[in-house]
């Protein structure tokens, strides 16, 4: 990466992606998590917003960075990857940010790996998983 000599941003993280492509499909979509108040979580909401995907369930932490990766593009073998993931406001989603009516009204619910990889962000997965299976989503 430090002989990069530009630079792009683009939308990311497997959630992000998949909500974004099943907007642009047609399919109505939408996107539960957090981000930073940051400029990364400013486009990042944009992004799927322009595109379709309703963003009203994600909210802004004002104390946590929005995730990013660094990627770099040498050629198709070679493709650094950074992350920048510590302490960021997705994995900071909590119970109160589970709203029941909204998963109940869903069709599916999609959960990543990612979100259980700590016990407190696997307990807020459980919670929406047992909410969705309630409401046979």
């Amino acid at each position: 990466l430090e002989d990069a000599t530009s630079f792009a941003k683009y939308l990311g993280g497997s959630s992000a992606n998949i909500a974004f492509g099943t907007a642009r499909l047609g399919l109505k979509s939408a996107m539960l998590s957090k981000v930073g108040d940051d400029h990364m979580g400013r486009f990042l909401t944009d992004t799927l917003a322009k595109e379709g995907c309703d963003v009203s369930h994600v909210d802004v932490d004002r104390d946590r960075l929005t995730a990013l990766v660094m990627l770099g593009i040498k050629d198709k073998n070679t493709f650094p990857l950074i992350f920048y993931r510590e302490n960021c406001a997705d994995m900071a989603i909590d119970a109160a940010s589970v709203n029941a009516a909204f998963i109940a009204s869903s069709k599916a619910l999609l959960i990543t790996g990612t979100h259980f990889s700590t016990s407190a962000m696997h307990a807020v997965s459980t919670q929406a998983l047992k909410l969705a299976r309630a409401n046979k989503v």
